[in-house]
């Protein structure tokens, strides 16, 4: 009869212990990446809110005739804002003109960097 060799394996090998903490090590590596990249792209919508926001709101005062700054400040941020109204720019605290035949369109710029956003609609007489 062949007796099976019988083992008092306690504790670990260093080759488990090797394992486990390269792949606590992977785990930790890749959450410290999706933390990055989720607060990029938290930033970059936070960025483009903006910019919609100074878009929405320039042709809004254009077509109530306020005046129209060249920049506004959202959240911390400068944010440049060009306005175009059939060819004609107004920035720095211009006023838009109100069409006297037919319609007019606006077209509404806001950037930050090198991100940007656009936005147009029209003007017409009542």
């Amino acid at each position: 009869m062949i007796k099976a060799l019988k083992q008092d394996k306690k504790g670990l090998t260093i080759t488990e212990v090797m394992v486990s903490i390269a792949l606590m090590a992977i785990g930790i590596m890749t959450f410290a990446a999706l933390q990055a990249f989720f607060a990029n792209d938290t930033k970059n919508r936070f960025i483009y809110g903006c910019l919609i926001t100074a878009a929405s709101n320039g042709i809004a005062m254009c077509m109530s005739g306020q005046p129209i700054p060249s920049s506004v400040q959202c959240g911390g941020i400068q944010v440049s804002l060009n306005i175009n109204q059939g060819g004609n720019i107004i920035n720095g605290n211009g006023t838009c003109s109100k069409p006297t035949n037919g319609c007019s369109q606006i077209t509404a710029t806001a950037s930050y960097n090198n991100i940007s956003y656009s936005e147009s609609d029209n003007v017409c007489p009542f």
